[in-house]
């Protein structure tokens, strides 16, 4: 495979590039990209088949590709950052749609707070760690990069379910 494609895909076109916070721009990013998608009122079947797409392929290319960055787990590498934070935003889409015969595009106000929550907890968890990310995070190879972020999208989905019951 070609390593500019690589490389592009691996840093999330370019954003992994940015100096300081680059995994916190790629959430942004990918909040910003499914906000967009929400409003416009695209079904999000082929974000959701994309994403799950997205994973495997993330852990095979990082590890058949250790030598273009300096670390495993190099600031540049923010595919991760679009798989864990995608997690809470495509799960609660579809609990609000499926559960709650709810559509987000018609409270604007709400799709904000909601992608707010999403993108906040999901960097705390991913920066702070908690057991058991933390020991996820110790295994240096593709799997180690991506599962890591996944268990704080998960986390973060279950901290979105806990703010939604209360504030119901």
């Amino acid at each position: 495979m070609n390593i500019k494609i690589i490389k592009n895909f691996l840093t999330l076109f370019g954003i992994g590039y940015i100096k300081t916070a680059s995994g916190t721009f790629a959430s942004f990013f990918t909040c910003f990209f499914y906000y967009f998608l929400i409003l416009f009122n695209v079904n999000l079947c082929l974000p959701a088949i994309l994403f799950v797409f997205t994973i495997p392929t993330s852990i095979i290319i990082i590890n058949n590709n250790l030598i273009l960055f300096s670390e495993i787990d190099a600031r540049e590498i923010v595919i991760d950052e679009y798989i864990g934070q995608s997690i809470p935003i495509i799960s609660a889409y579809y609990f609000f749609l499926f559960f709650h015969d709810f559509n987000m595009n018609d409270d604007k106000w709400f799709l904000i707070k909601f992608m707010f929550i999403a993108f906040f907890s999901f960097r705390v968890f991913d920066i702070l760690k908690p057991f058991p990310i933390n020991l996820i995070d110790k295994i240096k190879n593709g799997y180690g990069v991506v599962m890591d972020d996944i268990l704080a999208g998960v986390y973060s989905t279950i901290f979105l379910y806990i703010v939604y019951k209360i504030t119901d």
